[in-house]
């Protein structure tokens, strides 16, 4: 998911909570020269340009109020890519292995402070990550997708829809699907694959899926109205979905309530939507919760959905 992940980067700018409120103004992060970042609940991580991950928030300083920057070991390893979802962090190597740490299986679970390798997956080269609310999905070099963490609703794909904790297990999927691209939302996935088609599992009360319909799925399911629209990007949110098509069109669907979906209204759409934009859009971010961002080309942000703490 990416929660509120950043389009755009050059030096971390961040929103700061502390004991004393919050700052609602960007504040610059001196000394810091960023690759990339990402937010999870109460904590934020950053990717530098000397592949360096550094993060500060919950468990990163013995006083919580007073943020403080906490450089993370990999074991020598050098860090390309890093994901956050709800409550714990993800990041890939650049051989292919995935870290984890923080409350890896839930917030009743302990808090793992150091980055901890997923073993489970050290047989295959990942390429790609996505952290959801409660849950992880990659994709392989072969595109073979994994996926593990809650099993609430079938978000894994695996036809397992209680609510357990699982191991990294691969996602069964016809030998002829090559996916490029997954991402984890609150409680579903999606995935991409080569052909530009886009498949959806897991929770759907809010039509999250994209399937015409609100029943839950456990297994992907490809998105029929935009199988014939080669989609390029795809974004999760915690109830909504963005995806980029190759001509620089922009889709979404879900729970709508706040906006979020860029149709002018607060209805949620079952089926995936062009969002009317009189730009060519670059690069698209569905948010945790209720709200979302487009990138023109000519590089201008637009946001949409919630503010009342801050977001727009």
């Amino acid at each position: 998911m990416g929660l509120n992940r950043v389009l755009l980067c050059v030096v971390v700018v961040v929103f700061l909570c502390g004991g004393e409120g919050c700052t609602i103004y960007p504040e610059k992060i001196n000394a810091i020269k960023v690759k990339d970042i990402s937010t999870a609940g109460y904590a934020t991580v950053v990717l530098t340009n000397d592949l360096e991950v550094h993060w500060w928030g919950l468990g990163s300083s013995p006083d919580p109020s007073v943020p403080q920057s906490q450089k993370l070991e990999f074991e020598n390893h050098k860090i390309v890519s890093i994901d956050c979802g709800g409550f714990h962090c993800l990041a890939l190597t650049e051989t292919g292995l995935v870290y984890e740490w923080g409350f890896t299986k839930g917030m009743s679970s302990d808090f793992v402070g150091a980055p901890k390798l997923i073993s489970e997956l050290t047989g295959h080269k990942i390429v790609q990550i996505s952290a959801g609310y409660q849950h992880n999905i990659v994709v392989t070099d072969k595109g073979q997708v994994f996926s593990w963490g809650e099993s609430l609703r079938g978000k894994l794909g695996h036809d397992i829809v209680g609510n357990d904790h699982i191991p990294p297990n691969p996602v069964p999927l016809p030998e002829s699907l090559f996916i490029t691209n997954a991402c984890a939302g609150g409680d579903h996935s999606m995935l991409l694959d080569d052909k530009g088609r886009v498949y959806s599992f897991g929770a759907n009360t809010d039509g999250q899926l994209g399937l015409g319909h609100e029943k839950d799925q456990s297994s992907p399911k490809l998105i029929l109205h935009i199988s014939d629209i080669k989609i390029e990007k795809i974004s999760c949110g915690g109830d909504h979905n963005l995806v980029l098509s190759d001509s620089g069109e922009a889709y979404s669907w879900g729970w709508g309530e706040y906006g979020q979906l860029g149709h002018g209204d607060s209805q949620k759409r079952i089926i995936p939507e062009k969002i009317n934009v009189p730009f060519r859009v670059k690069k698209i971010a569905a948010t945790s919760y209720g709200h979302s961002l487009l990138l023109s080309d000519d590089g201008d942000v637009y946001s949409m959905g919630l503010g009342d703490t801050c977001q727009d």
